[in-house]
């Protein structure tokens, strides 16, 4: 009894010094944690018990999957700590390793297969002595549009003229130069042969050596994951590798496609680049060779235009469907008379003269340089879908359509619309191949003209960072962002003549994101840039010596 008695002074004598000399026991826990898990972040208050609520698309959630998460305490950054996630035991360390074993559970059992409303819980996050904190998530409607992947690239240093490589070659069957054992189609080992082989260069007699950059894109998932880079090692390159691709390795399997490329450090120039489809062991696909079995494909409209290399091919399947050569694209065209350089026409006549000539008109296709004839094809325009039959033109409420919002007697207006689903009894297999077309404007903020982004007001709604450094000669030029909200902003840069010069698109999350743009984009003297946002437009001047 002496003892219970002791014991009870001694604990009330404690209370009541600290309460004498003014010290609160709550206070000894922080009123404020962050929990940051990717594009996932999540305030912990004293005041509601460290409970919070988070909403997030599948999108996000997915990418979130790949980063390590972190802790403020309120003091400082942890990123020693463990928690709970649903079923699972998360650890995390200062070498991220511990963290990435756990990636693919974590993208396999929860994050590819997360929909709107469904329900995820993060407990036992450690706060203070004795209080954990959790975090409801609560995955959202996707907002964001997952695009088809494009084949074309907007990226200067893909011009034999900034190329400081005289050749490149990627293991067996990846080139700079045209190789007549150039493969676009490989099995999941050869892939992996392949990407571990480091590249071999050869200079140009009058460029120094530098630096090499390794990229490596994933495309055809279902949400879109961010590049890896690393450092090109000659001497530890399949060890880098392999540890940089470890928590990605679950997905190389059948039916995803890798993007390779090989970019100086410096100038940030393309000096190669493939894309890898990967394909079962068995698929008749591995025997193409793109030098062999390509053909030129090219379709003209007016003054719309493209070309390339396609197979043009399908192989039938045991379930009686058609497995096709050329992936599923979706290739832009855009009206010559609308870019930067001639956005000031002025001849009014000769330009709707020009439209309605092309709309009256068929697209022209020619695959090897011979006109493919007769075909049907399919247009789509603000949500309604028109069947063009063999030998027929676009309806004439379509042509209407499309020629009157084109010439708008004020602001020069934009259309976008999407030729698909060709047919034709040349033997050539077409549905792959999908066309969006621009005409009269520019309808992405990444393609509008210098002109047009001047006249705009600077948006008082986000913050544009004056770029660093300024002037610039060589390295990066850094331009931040604050945007109140999660959006994407796209970032143009135009020369002192109105030639674009850069162009870069991004996701940012809330609050502070940068773009980073290579020194070698910028042209000398003074460079003009511009960011749009959903919440308009700022710009800023750069100077290059």
């Amino acid at each position: 009894m002496l003892d219970i008695l002791h014991t009870y002074y001694r604990l009330l004598f404690t209370i009541c010094f600290f309460a004498a000399i003014g010290f609160d026991v709550e206070a000894a826990n922080p009123e404020k944690c962050i929990f940051y898990w990717g594009d996932m972040q999540s305030v912990l208050l004293q005041k509601n018990n460290y409970e919070a609520e988070i909403s997030v698309s599948p999108h996000n959630f997915r990418k979130s999957m790949f980063s390590q998460p972190s802790l403020w305490n309120g003091k400082s950054l942890i990123r020693d700590f463990q928690f709970k996630f649903e079923q699972m035991d998360i650890s995390v360390a200062t070498n991220k390793e511990f963290f990435n074993q756990l990636i693919p559970a974590l993208d396999t059992k929860y994050a590819q297969t997360a929909k709107a409303g469904d329900l995820f819980m993060i407990e036992n996050i450690p706060i203070a002595d004795g209080y954990m904190g959790c975090i409801k998530i609560t995955i959202n409607k996707d907002t964001l549009e997952v695009t088809k992947q494009r084949y074309e690239f907007v990226d200067a240093g893909t011009s034999s003229n900034f190329k400081a490589l005289a050749r490149a070659d990627w293991g067996a069957y990846i080139h700079s130069e045209s190789h007549a054992d150039d493969r676009d189609f490989f099995t999941v080992q050869e892939f992996w042969q392949t990407l571990k082989t480091p590249p071999s260069l050869e200079w140009k007699a009058d460029r120094t050596q530098e630096k090499m950059l390794i990229l490596i894109s994933f495309h055809d998932i279902s949400t879109k994951l961010n590049s890896l880079v690393i450092e090109f090692d000659t001497t530890n390159h399949a060890q880098n590798i392999e540890n940089l691709m470890r928590p990605y390795a679950h997905l190389i399997t059948p039916g995803l496609s890798v993007r390779l490329e090989l970019k100086t450090a410096n100038q940030y120039h393309t000096e190669l680049q493939s894309l890898l489809q990967i394909i079962a062991d068995d698929d008749p696909r591995l025997a193409l060779r793109r030098q062999k079995n390509t053909h030129k494909f090219s379709v003209e409209w007016g003054d719309l235009k493209w070309n390339s290399n396609q197979y043009l091919q399908s192989f039938p399947t045991a379930d009686g469907n058609q497995r096709y050569t050329d992936r599923t694209s979706f290739l832009m065209l855009r009206q010559e008379w609308t870019n930067p350089e001639m956005y000031q026409i002025s001849d009014a006549f000769n330009r709707t003269k020009k439209l309605k000539e092309m709309l009256a008109a068929r697209p022209i296709i020619r695959v090897d340089g011979k006109e493919i004839w007769p075909y049907s094809f399919d247009i789509q325009y603000d949500k309604t879908n028109y069947s063009i039959a063999e030998n027929e033109l676009l309806p004439y409420d379509l042509q209407d359509k499309l020629y009157g919002v084109l010439t708008n007697p004020n602001e020069p207006s934009s259309v976008f619309f999407t030729l698909k689903n060709i047919k034709s009894k040349s033997g050539y297999v077409f549905d792959p191949l999908e066309f969006s077309c621009f005409l009269g404007g520019y309808v992405e903020q990444n393609y509008a003209s210098f002109d047009y982004l001047k006249r705009q007001p600077q948006s008082t709604k986000f913050m544009l960072n004056p770029p660093t450094p300024n002037p610039i000669s060589d390295g990066n030029l850094r331009v931040e962002v604050v945007v109140p909200n999660g959006a994407n902003a796209v970032l143009t840069v135009f020369d002192e003549n109105g030639k674009s010069r850069y162009r870069e698109s991004k996701d940012f999350p809330i609050g502070l994101s940068y773009f980073t743009i290579p020194a070698g984009m910028l042209e000398k003297g003074i460079n003009y840039i511009f960011v749009s946002t959903p919440w308009g437009s700022r710009s800023a001047t750069v100077q290059k010596k």
